[in-house]
C-alpha cells in the first residue's frame, strides 16, 4: 500500500499487512498529520482506513475529515477512548462487514517497559491475525533537544529497545520551524526513517502547502510530495 509520498514509498515500499509501524517525535512536530495525510491518501486510492482519534485540545471539530481531504468513504474516523482494547474490539466488529487494509492510533499512554512490550505486542499480533497493517504513533524524549541536530533517533523514544525488537518499521517527523520563531516560514517536513524491515533507511522530504488556522480542525497543515511545490 503506497502512501502517495513518492520519497517516503521509495525508501519503504509502502505499509504492508501484518506489520506494526511506529511514527514519533516531539509533541506538536506533525505525526498526527502525517497519518492523516498518509490515511486520506491511502483512502482515496480505494484501501479501507481507520482513523483513530480523541480530539484531544480540540474545542469543537465541526469540520469533516473527509471533506479535509476528500478521501471519501474509504476513511473511516472513529472518535473514541485511547484505550487498545477498546480499539481492537472496534476493528474486530468492522472486519466482521468489510475489509480493513490500515489502522491508524493516535499515541498511547504506556507507564511502564512492561506495559509497552504487552501493548506493541498484543497490537502486533492483531495485525497478523486480521491481517491489516497498523501505524501508532508515540513521543520521544525531550533528551532529543539536546542531540546536535535535534533530530530523533530510536534512543530518543522511550523504552527504545522494546520498540525497536517489535516494530517493523520505525519513522520519525521532524521539522526545523518547530525549534524557530512564530514568524518562520519554513516549509520542510522530514520523514526520518530508522527502522524498515523490507525497505532501506533515509529521509523523505515533503512540503507543507497549507496550513489551517482553525481550532475545529484536528489537523493543522496539510502535506504534499515536495517536486509538487516546484
Amino acid at each position: 500500500m503506497l502512501s502517495g509520498f513518492s520519497e517516503l514509498d521509495n525508501l519503504t515500499g509502502g505499509f504492508r499487512k501484518g506489520e506494526l509501524t511506529v511514527i514519533a517525535g516531539q509533541p506538536g512536530m506533525g505525526k498526527t498529520t502525517l497519518c492523516w495525510s498518509i490515511g486520506a491518501k491511502l483512502a482515496q486510492s480505494g484501501y479501507n482506513v481507520i482513523m483513530f482519534y480523541s480530539n484531544e485540545g480540540i474545542i469543537d471539530c465541526s469540520v469533516s475529515h473527509k471533506d479535509i481531504f476528500n478521501s471519501g468513504d474509504n476513511l473511516m474516523d472513529i472518535q473514541t477512548p485511547l484505550r487498545l482494547g477498546n480499539m481492537i474490539e472496534l476493528i474486530e466488529r468492522r472486519k466482521k462487514h468489510s475489509e480493513v487494509d490500515i489502522v491508524f492510533i493516535p499515541h498511547l499512554s504506556f507507564r511502564t517497559q512492561g506495559e509497552t512490550e504487552v501493548a506493541l505486542s498484543s497490537l502486533r499480533g492483531f495485525t497478523d491475525l486480521y491481517n491489516f497493517s497498523a501505524v501508532i504513533e508515540l513521543p520521544v524524549k525531550r533528551t532529543v533537544d539536546n542531540s546536535a541536530d535535534r533530530r530523533p533517533r530510536i534512543n530518543h523514544i522511550r523504552y527504545p529497545k522494546t520498540v525497536n525488537m517489535i516494530a517493523d518499521n520505525i519513522l520519525f517527523v521532524y521539522r526545523d520551524d518547530y525549534y524557530c520563531s512564530n514568524d518562520a516560514q519554513f516549509k520542510d517536513f522530514e520523514i526520518i526513517v530508522a527502522k524498515c524491515d523490507a525497505g532501506k533507511k533515509g529521509t523523505a522530504r515533503l512540503k507543507i502547502v497549507a496550513e489551517i488556522k482553525r481550532v475545529d480542525v484536528m489537523i493543522p497543515m496539510i502535506l504534499s510530495n515536495e517536486g509538487d511545490c516546484d
